[in-house]
């Protein structure tokens, strides 16, 4: 009588953990309430509410869902980190492929973590302690890189703490194909698999081209959707034509106009690209992204284009300006980049891993709310931050001296189109004569495939999980 009353008490718990907490997918109005006070979104996308819904996600088995960029999987994640941290009461770790992204994540959710009292916890850069004090009365909330990740999930292996882990969610998983930071990630997700047996796993990611492999990997389900809140049209610009690109045209490009913008002399030499005419279509007005190959392109292009901008941009949204200036300034300790004193007044800044974390919070917050109207960005800006554009444009096919990989087109791209403000965004990719057949394969390709990269680098990868696997003793 007495186990059978053990065995009752024990069902009687696990219904107490695994169980709704309320009815907002198992979770308090009150996050519901959150998610618009904080978020400003009122109601989920069917897509968002069909996945949550899904017979894997409430039974928790792994998952791999996978949706072009803009079309709203981040909220399914920090949905499903919710419901580990308040309703199994377990800790949740979210690992992100950028320090820029952790940084940005942690501020978001910070507040999430105030108001439903759990910890959020950064480890990036030099933040993070190894391994994580041990808390009895609050959850914590891991958002890493990859590398700090790897080394949070073996300090909680050392320390026999890994199946305090409830839920793992990875972003970008496409990553796992980029290199050694790839065999980093692999490693990581391959010792979770291994010694947690409770430990639920999220990848999320833009639409992958084998996924069953992974899927496979990761003893986990799909779910796939082509959900995009606002149309995306995209084009290319070719000397002074503007081609809609058409993969179905046995051309790839269908002549759409000409740029209707007169160029002096002077402009044409500085501007062969006709960066400026592409530019001015759109902005102050509206908002416009510039993807550049380097951090230097960023500056000296934001630099080049507040040369040829007309009064009007210093006198729109001026005070605001000023304002942000004096921020900028404040965040330096007085000193402020050249760049940006020169750019900012007419509305105009770069984006890039140089900026300080304040300077990155002050230009992300101006640029969202009208201030700024243009940025010049790296590729990183393209893998996760919540800065969409009116319009997107591509300088070059290139990041660095490496031509574009089709992930990472349809992620800039994927910038363009703001949900609820634009009916549709628009992404230009200028071309030089000697790109236009690889740009051809870019836009028509299918996915690439995502690999190990275990054996990168003559089998680095590989290596360095048997000696890891040694050091901690795992057998």
């Amino acid at each position: 009588m007495t186990e059978e009353i053990s065995v009752a008490m024990k069902t009687i718990e696990s219904i107490s953990d695994e169980g709704d907490r309320g009815p907002f997918f198992g979770l308090p109005s009150k996050v519901k309430d959150l998610i618009l006070r904080l978020k400003g979104i009122q109601d989920l996308y069917e897509w968002q509410k069909t996945c949550l819904s899904l017979e894997s996600v409430q039974q928790r088995r792994n998952l791999i869902y996978s949706l072009p960029t803009s079309g709203g999987k981040t909220l399914v994640a920090e949905i499903l980190i919710l419901k580990e941290l308040l309703c199994r009461r377990k800790d949740a770790l979210l690992i992100l492929p950028y320090v820029s992204l952790v940084q940005e994540k942690v501020r978001g959710l910070c507040s999430f973590g105030i108001e439903l009292d759990f910890l959020v916890e950064e480890y990036a850069g030099s933040k993070g302690k190894f391994p994580p004090v041990k808390r009895r009365n609050k959850n914590s909330l891991y958002i890493t890189t990859i590398e700090k990740g790897h080394s949070l999930v073996n300090s909680l292996i050392e320390n026999n703490r890994l199946d305090n882990i409830g839920l793992v969610v990875v972003d970008e998983l496409h990553m796992l194909g980029d290199g050694s930071r790839g065999a980093i990630l692999e490693m990581t997700l391959s010792k979770i698999l291994y010694m947690s047996k409770s430990t639920h796993i999220i990848g999320m990611s833009a639409t992958l081209g084998n996924v069953g492999d992974l899927q496979t990997f990761l003893r986990a389900e799909n779910y796939t959707n082509d959900f995009r809140p606002v149309e995306l049209k995209e084009f290319v610009k070719i000397k002074d034509s503007i081609y809609e690109v058409d993969p179905r045209e046995e051309e790839c490009f269908r002549f759409s106009r000409l740029l209707n913008f007169k160029y002096s002399s002077g402009l044409q030499k500085m501007d062969p690209d006709h960066i400026v005419a592409l530019a001015t279509e759109v902005i102050p007005q509206q908002s416009c992204l510039i993807f550049c190959a380097t951090k230097k392109n960023c500056e000296n292009l934001a630099g080049m284009i507040c040369k040829y901008l007309n009064k009007y941009f210093l006198t729109h949204k001026e005070a605001e300006k000023a304002t942000l200036l004096g921020e900028l300034r404040n965040s330096g300790n007085g000193s402020l980049c050249p760049v940006l004193q020169k750019t900012v007044p007419f509305g105009l800044a770069y984006h890039h891993s140089g900026l300080t974390s304040d300077e990155r919070k002050l230009v992300e917050e101006a640029y969202s709310s009208g201030v700024l109207c243009l940025l010049t960005c790296t590729s990183t800006l393209a893998a996760g931050i919540n800065l969409p554009a009116r319009r997107v444009i591509l300088r070059s096919p290139y990041i660095a001296a490496d031509f574009l990989k089709r992930s990472q087109y349809k992620q800039m791209v994927g910038r363009a189109g703001r949900a609820g403000i634009d009916a549709m965004g628009e992404s230009i990719l200028i071309l030089q004569d000697k790109d236009t057949a690889m740009a051809k394969n870019l836009v028509s390709a299918p996915m690439e495939k995502c690999y190990s990269n275990l054996l990168h680098d003559g089998g680095r990868g590989l290596l360095s999980l048997i000696l890891s696997l040694i050091g901690l003793k795992v057998s």
